[in-house]
């Protein structure tokens, strides 16, 4: 009749599933050798929601605790089969106390317990779905409902819905905010609603906007019905940045112009593929396979010749268009150096000037100690941007839309003051990195929203104009009237760092290349025009040099 009583002996206490103890419950071996969920268990350990080795990486690198760019600490001391080992980070100096109380809380390590994004810890943090206020909903007379930091029924769950995946994924590149429309505004209520203060809120004082949800959000998809179990449970490897960890692609179900998707077909009564009921999986499926033949979709399908989506959450039935020889998205020797969600994205998150600053004399929730500690953080952003593109080269060479980590310090205790942290090699501690949006939309990016945009090639906001036959480029911020120790401006990307090595700012050459076609896109902006039939079979570009040649020779 009461909670005490009734977990009397439960091993892990309240959550047998949290991380700690998991080993005994959930991923148990049965005395008859019966596997529960041991090897996910074992894998799940190793994710990046578990070790938080990127997010550790990104802010050692950025507050200049080390200039290795992917570290090897992590929340936990573990190693995998593979020879590659994390260990724990340390539990003293105020770079660690940050991730403790302001990035840990997302750790599935650790329980989190107030407001919208309250979750539980281990596997009970997706599988076990918190409601907006994080209170308990059911008949239970021993559970307080004024509570917070309890799931609203006691039930486990496969068809975890995108508002769960919320819960963490609506800071650092908001991948879940941006999906579902959600853009987050500065720290101010607005728009005004009915001539009052938005009441639209997120964690921290957020205020947000509604635009325009991804185009598979809007047909009912789940971030599940995309994202595999060993993406998100983790294939036993440790790793240090989400793309290691994640194989979907677009091309996945949509294939390109040159392939259709690569398929598996069940041919066996033994195939172990037929014991994933909740499927629906049967003797002669073909299903979709990512493209390295590393994991499956099970719920992706080739029925006849056309490809299906079924809902693993909302029970859509969705058919695929595909991309296989289609004459818009027939190569050429531009879209072939582009990721496909470089055109296809309508918005994306650009957050410039974070300010970071440090209160010793408050307390503030300690997500690892599970606890309030002295010593209060707390986070403040110049300003927020949702329209312009800025483009990278990221890990497999190809340009994409990328975002913005920029950080100033505060810290009156170690007299720092509005810093930008500058390393050893004399480069700044403003970061940039790849994105792939969450804001797909079947409509396509104008080719002059790239070539006539320096935003898009990492200028920054300011104006091209011509001068002595050459492009110039004049900037309209100015960074040491605002006070930073920079000598750029903070729209610029091609002065930052990169967070990672295989990451690449766009050169001079790729700059003066990109804008050069811009000339031409000041008329010739649809892609439909007869003008980019002739332009991709009589000009093509010269890869020692900017320029641009015709069948004769001549610029």
């Amino acid at each position: 009749m009461t909670v005490k009583s009734a977990h009397k002996g439960l091993i892990g206490g309240f959550n047998p599933a949290n991380l700690k103890y998991v080993d005994y419950t959930c991923g148990k071996v049965a005395p008859d050798g019966t596997k529960c969920h041991s090897d996910i268990v074992k894998n799940v350990k190793r994710t990046l929601m578990s070790t938080m080795n990127g997010v550790i990486s990104s802010l050692l690198y950025e507050w200049n605790y080390t200039n290795v760019k992917n570290s090897n600490y992590s929340t936990i001391s573990i190693e995998d089969d593979y020879g590659n080992k994390f260990v724990k980070i340390k539990d003293n100096g105020w770079i660690f106390d940050y991730f403790r109380k302001m990035c840990s809380m997302c750790h599935i390590g650790v329980k989190y317990p107030y407001g919208t994004t309250a979750h539980e810890s281990g596997c009970l943090a997706c599988h076990a779905e918190f409601n907006s206020n994080s209170k308990y909903l059911g008949d239970d007379p021993t559970i307080d409902k004024n509570k917070n930091g309890i799931v609203p029924y006691h039930e486990l769950t496969i068809k975890i819905r995108s508002t769960q995946c919320l819960k963490c994924h609506n800071r650092s590149s908001r991948y879940g905010t941006s999906y579902a429309g959600i853009g987050e505004n500065d720290f101010y209520p607005v728009p005004l609603n009915k001539g009052e203060f938005s009441k639209n809120r997120l964690l921290g004082r957020r205020f947000y906007f509604h635009f325009n949800s991804d185009v598979h959000y809007k047909k009912g998809m789940e971030c599940i019905d995309c994202h595999t179990g060993k993406e998100i449970m983790g294939d036993g490897r440790l790793h240090h940045r989400m793309f290691e960890q994640t194989d979907v692609t677009c091309e996945t179900c949509h294939g390109d112009y040159n392939h259709k998707p690569k398929t598996y077909k069940i041919l066996s009564y033994s195939d172990p593929l037929l014991s994933i009921s909740s499927y629906n999986l049967k003797y002669g499926d073909e299903i979709v396979v990512t493209k390295e033949n590393t994991d499956f979709i099970w719920n992706v399908k080739k029925i006849s010749n056309n490809y299906y989506l079924f809902g693993k959450v909302n029970k859509v039935k969705l058919r695929i268009p595909l991309i296989y020889k289609d004459k818009f998205h027939k190569p050429n020797p531009c879209n072939s150096k582009l990721e496909c969600y470089s055109c296809h994205f309508s918005w994306t998150m650009l957050c410039f000037g974070c300010h970071t600053g440090f209160n010793k004399n408050r307390s503030q929730y300690d997500a690892m100690k599970r606890k309030k500690v002295k010593g209060y953080w707390y986070e403040r952003r110049g300003y927020l941007r949702y329209s312009d593109i800025y483009l990278i080269k990221d890990q497999n060479n190809k340009y994409a839309p990328a975002q913005f980590c920029q950080s100033q310090v505060t810290i009156p205790q170690l007299n720092i003051k509005n810093h930008v942290f500058i390393h050893r090699d004399k480069s700044n501690s403003y970061v940039v990195a790849p994105v792939q949006p969450h804001t797909v939309t079947k409509a396509s990016k104008r080719c002059v929203d790239c070539h006539n945009n320096p935003t898009a090639v990492g200028l920054g906001k300011g104006e091209l104009f011509i001068k002595k036959g050459s492009i110039k480029f004049l900037s309209i911020y100015n960074s040491k009237e605002s006070g930073l120790n920079v000598l750029f401006s903070p729209e610029s990307m091609i002065f930052q760092s990169v967070a990672d090595d295989r990451y690449k700012i766009l050169n001079k050459r790729e700059v003066k290349k990109i804008l050069d076609v811009g000339k031409c896109t000041f008329c010739h902006h649809k892609y439909s025009e007869k003008f980019f039939k002739f332009y991709f079979k009589r000009f093509c570009p010269r890869k020692n040099k900017g320029e641009f040649l015709n069948d004769k020779g001549r610029n």
